[in-house]
């Protein structure tokens, strides 16, 4: 959620602000950085989600993955996209409903 690669320009962009991408998510969440992730899903003794963009050519993945089983728990692809979207979040949002 920290980065966003451009297609048309092949670069990778800073997001400044990954927290507006879950403004119409109604449950908890935090934003960590990939190192304290793995080190959580490495160390962790109970249940916590995470969630994971995968990008295959121009088709994007999104999963949420249980970080102490590594069971996915939710998935779903996207033909021509890129980058997570706020759209992405609300669709996770009502499967968790």
């Amino acid at each position: 959620m920290m980065k966003r690669y451009e297609p048309f320009s092949s670069t990778i962009k800073k997001i400044e602000n990954p927290e507006k991408y879950f403004s119409k998510y109604k449950y908890d969440y935090k934003v960590i950085p990939n190192e304290e992730l793995s080190n959580k899903i490495l160390n962790t003794k109970e249940d916590f989600y995470y969630l994971m963009h995968t990008q295959i050519n121009e088709n994007k993945i999104i999963s949420v993955i249980n970080g102490k089983t590594g069971n996915i728990v939710y998935r779903t692809a996207t033909g021509l996209s890129y980058n997570i979207k706020p759209k992405d979040i609300s669709l996770l949002n009502k499967q968790m409903q």
